[in-house]
């Protein structure tokens, strides 16, 4: 009987210890920002005329630009975090062979959202 509230706790204590690593390791890295945005940006592609992207579009170039991304087309290598402060900040991804610059704000603990795009020169 002893053996086995022994095995519980230790079950109990590695369990927690996983969901801490998870926790403070994984989602407050860059990894789970970048796949996050990236999820964000490839689903508004997909949508009909990219009317959510157009929203974000920091200027006239850039609108044009992405009222020319293809529907299959895909924001990839996105960076780590360039800059900025620890509510927004500043990332940089890749589609149809064009660098971007993303402008995101952190809007809960874990989650982001862009608010800017701009296509570089």
């Amino acid at each position: 009987m002893r053996k086995r509230w022994w095995l519980l706790g230790l079950l109990v204590v590695i369990l927690g210890l996983g969901w801490l690593g998870y926790d403070h390791i994984y989602l407050e890295s860059d990894n789970h920002a970048t796949q996050m945005i990236d999820t964000q940006l490839n689903t508004a592609v997909k949508s009909s005329h990219h009317t959510d992207l157009l929203k974000l579009a920091k200027d006239t170039k850039t609108e044009q630009f992405i009222r020319k991304i293809p529907k299959n087309a895909q924001f990839s290598e996105t960076s780590g975090f360039q800059g900025g402060s620890k509510h927004d900040g500043l990332y940089v991804t890749a589609i149809d062979h064009h660098t971007i610059d993303l402008d995101v704000e952190q809007t809960g603990r874990t989650t982001w959202r862009v608010t800017k795009i701009s296509v570089r020169s």
